[in-house]
């Protein structure tokens, strides 16, 4: 599992200049429209995430307990992959 963990944090890192522009995009979006407490969580999460990719220059090589805690909302065991869903909203799948 934490091989998997560790896996999961280098796929968001690979494709963070893919994801991260159009989801801050999204989150202006949701906060011009919505006064939902939810959205200002949601975007404080998403700073959180955006700032741990953007400290990260190399992959992660080791377990990290207090950064799952702080990043992760869950993970859903399939039989054959993982689904890793931040607390940001964003997803990312992992094959076993």
């Amino acid at each position: 599992m934490h091989a998997a963990v560790v896996t999961a944090f280098n796929q968001l890192i690979a494709k963070k200049d893919e994801f991260l522009p159009g989801m801050k995009l999204a989150m202006e979006r949701a906060m011009l429209t919505s006064n939902s407490p939810r959205v200002t969580e949601i975007d404080e999460r998403l700073d959180e995430l955006e700032a741990f990719l953007a400290e990260q220059t190399s992959e992660v090589t080791e377990y990290d307990e207090e950064l799952v805690r702080q990043l992760i909302e869950k993970i859903t065991v399939y039989d054959d992959h993982l689904v890793f869903e931040f607390k940001s909203g964003l997803e990312t799948e992992v094959q076993m």
